[in-house]
């Protein structure tokens, strides 16, 4: 069984395949503790496991702060501060005049 692990370590420090016997072996041993096992599988590989997590973390940050933004938005359009309305106006009036030139074309 010593001699399993001591393989099991070696082959991970080493990038190598490993056999399922060793994974299966290493599984058992950790059974209740999944970071173990997680650990256990990146053994000697430390830093791409940091830099996996690293890189989820900043692909999902948008995600994260959208529904932020999103709320943010609404609640500012949604109090009818001065700004918001002037804004509302602005974008509604640019509208009129441009489906205004429209019809005065076609006619």
């Amino acid at each position: 069984m010593a001699e399993k692990r001591h393989v099991f370590e070696e082959k991970l420090t080493k990038g190598e395949d490993i056999d399922e016997d060793v994974l299966l072996e290493s599984f058992k041993r950790n059974e209740n503790n999944s970071l173990r096992i997680l650990l256990g599988l990146y053994k000697g590989q430390y830093f791409k496991l940091f830099m996996a997590v690293l890189l989820f973390a900043v692909k999902h940050t948008p995600v994260w702060v959208l529904p932020i933004a999103t709320a943010n938005i609404i609640l500012v359009m949604s109090k009818g501060n001065s700004t918001s309305q002037k804004l509302y106006k602005k974008n509604d009036e640019n509208s009129k005049k441009s489906a205004d030139r429209k019809s005065l074309k076609t006619a």
